[in-house]
């Protein structure tokens, strides 16, 4: 059997939150993270009602712990708006970068969601 050294270039993982980010975040993101907890109580079983709610806190977060996607969020949303006239209908032409910020989120162990 022939072994090979893996010739794929090293994959740089996220550092994990400073504590100044993490600061920031709980500076920054308590308002938007407490409506999102209060209206997930209050209609529990109903994702969709709090899908605005979600989308704030986690571009709140990402503004700190992943700002390259929450600025191509705020790019499309702003792009969506000139556009539209509702702004539920941007936030939904907007949903994969919603996706990427959660992603990059995670990835960083900081999704204001479980």
């Amino acid at each position: 059997m022939w072994w090979f050294k893996n010739s794929q270039l090293p994959v740089s993982l996220p550092e994990p939150l400073s504590s100044e980010e993490q600061k920031r975040i709980k500076r920054k993101c308590v308002a938007s993270l407490k409506a999102l907890q209060s209206c997930l109580r209050a209609n529990p079983g109903l994702p969709l009602a709090s899908k605005h709610l979600e989308s704030r806190a986690i571009e709140c977060f990402a503004e700190v712990a992943a700002p390259q996607q929450a600025q191509a969020y705020k790019a499309c949303y702003l792009a969506e708006m000139e556009d539209q006239e509702h702004p539920d209908y941007t936030a939904d032409a907007c949903q994969a970068y919603v996706t990427a910020m959660a992603d990059a989120l995670r990835a960083r162990h900081c999704h204001p969601l479980p």
